[in-house]
């Protein structure tokens, strides 16, 4: 096939977008045969990906019934690596269909005791069915790759943004939090919007473990369950010395985000975030 031919083929199926790009890795698959069985550890990654393709029906069942405007979606995984792209109509839709997808992947994956990173960036991307290249991709894979703990938070710009759309009125989810977010980098620790997986954490877990049922009612967190369901989560395999300093970390920003998100007597679930159930 001429050369002119094939570039054609290929720029036919790139197609432009602005929107928001996430990277989320799976930390300590390195060597993962020491510490835990790599069959289980498979068999869990690919729940995780099931999660990704349910949270897009939960997604698409929001929209049909009128409490989220439309969006475009794709998920890509490969490896320990999954790249999420999201685009709306508007920002502060394009940013209010991400966070379902963080949060409930994140939550699923640290109860089964994987511990995801990840980063957020908003800006111009090219994508196709193989790739995704451009501004907003080179922003997350740069941030992700500095972030200093397990956790997700967006890159400086997308911080900005998401501020900017704050002060003008637009309605941005309150699961963006402000955070002094630690980075391998000097300065060690950067304000940033971090994700605030908490308030679902605890819910994820009782789904999982069979003693939750969902009613309209409500589902009352506590600190105390909330803390003990991430030790827990921590404790699923040994935690390496290079390692050791991205859970302090995570620590203390669990302890941070339970003082600010879950009242001393517990808090009513949900808030803003729709769990994933069978």
């Amino acid at each position: 096939m001429p050369y002119s031919m094939a570039s054609r083929v290929e720029l036919n199926d790139v197609e432009e977008q602005h929107g928001l790009v996430v990277v989320l890795d799976a930390l300590g698959v390195k060597g993962i045969q020491l510490r835990r069985n790599p069959q289980q550890f498979i068999e869990t990654w690919m729940r995780i990906i099931s999660v990704l393709r349910g949270t897009d029906s939960v997604l698409e069942r929001l929209v049909h019934q009128g409490n989220l405007p439309p969006a475009n979606r794709s998920v890509m995984s490969f490896s320990d690596t999954i790249i999420i792209t999201v685009t709306a109509e508007n920002e502060e839709d394009t940013f209010r269909h991400a966070i379902q997808y963080i949060v409930n992947t994140f939550c699923f994956a640290l109860v089964h005791g994987v511990m995801l990173r990840g980063s957020i960036a908003l800006g111009q991307f090219y994508s196709s069915e193989n790739m995704i290249i451009g501004p907003a991709m080179d922003d997350a894979i740069q941030w992700h790759d500095q972030l200093d703990w397990i956790g997700v938070a967006a890159s400086p710009s997308t911080s900005s943004r998401l501020d900017y759309l704050k002060s003008d009125g637009k309605q941005v989810d309150s699961l963006y939090v402000d955070y002094r977010v630690p980075i391998k980098q000097k300065p060690e620790i950067r304000l940033l919007k971090a994700v605030n997986w908490i308030p679902l954490l605890e819910v994820i877990d009782a789904i999982e473990n069979q003693s939750l049922k969902l009613h309209s009612g409500g589902f009352t967190t506590t600190r105390e369950r909330t803390m003990k369901v991430v030790r827990r989560a921590f404790s699923h395999s040994s935690i390496p010395p290079i390692a050791h300093e991205k859970y302090v970390k995570t620590l203390e920003f669990v302890e941070a985000m339970l003082v600010e998100t879950i009242d001393e007597g517990g808090s009513t679930f949900p808030a803003t975030i729709e769990p994933l159930t069978d």
